[in-house]
């Protein structure tokens, strides 16, 4: 068998002189640490070299396959359909420790994600650690691949998309009571319609309707005249939700909601400000912004109705309106316990 040559009989190439010469200050090296049982001694520029050709000999670590699927995209759009569970997703990202003493190789990343549906440990979980990645992105994609994968695994998410029909879910899903069911009809009566009692959703009126004899006829006006009017806002109309649209047939979108309340409160609608997520294409973050001479800014928290993740424009408003929807509320209840109270105070004898 020729060596350094060609298997089939080929002319045999001549060794190369750099490997003769590497060989031999190789076997030098280590005769003197046989002899003075002690490392040989190398200059800075040897030792900057022999650790840049241990890293090329070095096989780089293996790492899981991700593909070419956005995992990210399909988690995000998971969380902005399914409210059940009120947590966002949560991605930490770390550089993983390198191996001690030189060389120094490249960083490498770690990412595990965080969610509702399983609080107690992140994807994806020890033993011993995660995987590492040359790219961060990788590393986050290899975590939400991990978390899909188990929330298609427990029923959480079907295997074709990210909600399932609604008829699997009622199936799967037991009504609620009726005391429930009359408070979620409540939620979707706004201010503006006759059937409204003068609190807000969820809160009785202990006055009934001797409280309602004794408001002012501004107020009466207010909250008991029923309108026959279709107000259309920049989401189109109450009455026909688009198929996309995360809200059932007669489930009225929050951002009509929002619009009556102030309305009623006598104050401007909110201007709702979404920008695309510049990492996730398709999502969207964002926030109302209220009239900053009015009086609503000093009543909302900061992080009032602010949404990071929502996959749409569309969603994202909406989301947006659901969380300012609680404090407006919460504005509308002070305005009617205010006229409850001077209603009822003490009258002047003329």
């Amino acid at each position: 068998m020729a060596v350094d040559g060609f298997s089939n009989g080929g002319p045999a190439q001549p060794p190369t002189p750099f490997y003769s010469s590497l060989q031999k200050w190789i076997l030098q090296q280590q005769e003197y640490e046989a002899r003075h049982s002690q490392p040989a001694p190398l200059t800075n520029a040897q030792r900057r070299l022999l650790s840049e050709l241990e890293l090329t000999l070095t096989p780089a670590p293996t790492e899981p396959e991700v593909g070419d699927v956005n995992w990210i995209g399909i988690l995000l759009e998971y969380r902005a359909a399914n409210r059940m569970y009120l947590g966002a997703v949560e991605f930490s990202e770390e550089a993983a420790a390198p191996a001690p003493g030189p060389p120094s190789p490249p960083v490498r990343w770690r990412c595990q994600v965080r969610i509702e549906e399983r609080a107690a440990a992140p994807f994806p979980s020890p033993p011993p650690e995660p995987p590492s990645f040359a790219r961060k992105k990788d590393a986050k994609q290899f975590a939400a691949r991990c978390a899909v994968e188990w929330l298609r695994a427990n029923g959480h998410m079907p295997a074709d998309g990210v909600r399932f029909p609604k008829r699997v879910m009622a199936a799967a899903v037991p009504p609620p009571p009726p005391q429930q069911q009359q408070q979620a009809k409540k939620r979707r009566v706004s201010p503006g319609t006759g059937s409204f009692n003068g609190s807000s959703p969820g809160l009785n009126n202990d006055s009934g309707a001797s409280a309602s004899s004794k408001r002012s006829p501004r107020s009466s006006l207010s909250t008991t005249t029923t309108t026959t009017t279709t107000t259309t806002t920049e989401d189109g109309p109450s009455s026909s939700p688009s198929p996309s649209s995360p809200f059932d047939a007669d489930e009225r979108p929050a951002t009509h909601e929002v619009n009556e309340l102030c309305r009623n409160l006598g104050l401007q609608p909110p201007r709702y400000v979404v920008t695309a997520d510049p990492q996730n294409q398709g999502f969207w973050n964002g926030h109302a912004e209220f009239d900053p001479h009015g009086p609503l800014p000093a009543q909302l928290p900061a992080a009032a109705g602010r949404v990071e993740g929502a996959y749409g424009k569309k969603l994202a408003r909406q989301q947006i309106a659901e969380g300012v929807l609680p404090h407006l509320r919460r504005v509308w209840d002070a305005r009617q316990a205010e006229i409850r109270a001077f209603m009822s105070g003490p009258r002047l004898s003329k």
